[in-house]
């Protein structure tokens, strides 16, 4: 992460000191501390979860759990020792696998969700009773980024990715302890004296830190920076654009949700028009579709008109042609019926027969 060491003795270093600062007196050279809740939230972004803030994680699944449990602020202590039902709460929202032969959680680093948690803006909450007056509570978030750590040899044979999570027992609930994994995001100060030690705790910054020292001396409160905790970040982490859905195991609501806005837009759009336009353009539609019927019917006449023309002129004989072609027309054309047998048919003798005359005039 590129965060240089920080240890100064007679004095602090302003700006590893972000937001307020709880101070309270050290016992026995312990430093305790009341833990009132954990939480799973996310800085800026979406959430790379199915929610983008979750409280009450402390007393999930423990009804028995109080208000408030001590922990103690250990930096020889390497992990994050918490009750069993505490460390199994919040694995409950990772892709992690409990590992009994080493008390700790594994992540499954092909699972989908692994990536986007480890280096988008999300992180761990912890909220503490402060003991000075200045301020009621105080929160320490440690980015997921700086909770997936690496088991090696001795250990274990190959590198291994995990969460550090401890569970411990509820005989042992005076050693619930916050190691390195918290401290590392912490500021942790302690003003040495026999009468009126303190010891101070706050938000530490992320890597993006002055190299330049602001030294000062330790009182009875200390002065923080006026950086804010996401800009330290910034750079550093990768927030997942608001446009995406929640990060699922398949890629299928990804695909659900373009297509629903693809429709929700087709639809806005459709009902943008408004009462009266969408009635003119039914008018205009039913318009054009009686003027096309109109032409059709008109079309379709005209070829019936002219085939029964053409059929009736056929069947007219060869002389009602020629009279027609010598310029007798109407009524100068005497109406003829076709006979219906062409055979010819001999003349009955009821009537007296009566040569014509040789000549008409």
């Amino acid at each position: 992460m590129d965060i240089p060491l920080s240890l100064w003795f007679g004095g602090y270093d302003r700006s590893r000191i972000l937001g307020p600062v709880s101070s309270q007196p050290y016992t026995r050279f312990d430093f305790l501390m009341d833990l009132l809740d954990i939480g799973i939230g996310v800085d800026n972004g979406a959430s790379p979860f199915e929610f983008s803030e979750r409280q009450g994680i402390l007393r999930q699944g423990s009804a028995s759990m109080g208000d408030s449990t001590q922990v103690i602020l250990d930096p020889q202590s390497p992990y994050l020792y918490l009750p069993q039902s505490t460390c199994d709460a919040i694995a409950s929202y990772l892709p992690v696998t409990y590992q009994s032969k080493y008390k700790l959680y594994f992540w499954d680093t092909k699972d989908p969700k692994y990536q986007p948690i480890i280096t988008s803006p999300s992180y761990l909450s912890f909220t503490f009773r402060a003991s000075n007056m200045e301020q009621n509570n105080i929160t320490v978030k440690v980015p997921f980024q700086l909770l997936n750590l690496t088991l090696q040899m001795p250990i274990i044979d190959t590198p291994t990715q995990y969460f550090p999570c401890q569970p411990v027992g509820a005989k042992d609930s005076p050693s619930y302890t916050l190691g390195r994994a918290f401290l590392q995001a912490a500021f942790l100060g302690v003003h040495w004296d026999e009468d009126r030690g303190l010891f101070y705790l706050a938000q530490a910054p992320g890597p993006n830190t002055a190299r330049t020292p602001q030294q000062q001396e330790f009182n009875t409160t200390l002065s923080s920076s006026t950086n804010t905790w996401s800009d330290t970040w910034a750079g550093h982490w990768t927030p997942i654009s608001e446009t995406r859905s929640t990060i699922n195991s398949t890629n299928g609501t990804a695909t659900a949700t373009a297509s629903g806005a693809a429709a929700t837009t087709s639809s806005a759009a459709k009902e943008g028009l408004s009462t009266g336009a969408k009635a003119g353009i039914g008018l205009g539609c039913a318009a054009v579709l009686a003027l096309v019927a109109g032409v059709g019917l008109y079309l379709s006449r005209s070829r019936s008109r002219a085939r029964t023309t053409s059929e009736a002129s056929s069947q007219r004989p060869a002389v009602v042609k020629e009279n027609e072609r010598q310029g007798m027309k109407g009524p100068d054309i005497p109406p003829l019926v076709q006979a219906a047998d062409p055979e010819p048919v001999e003349i009955q003798d009821k009537e007296p027969l009566h040569e014509l005359p040789t000549e008409v005039r």
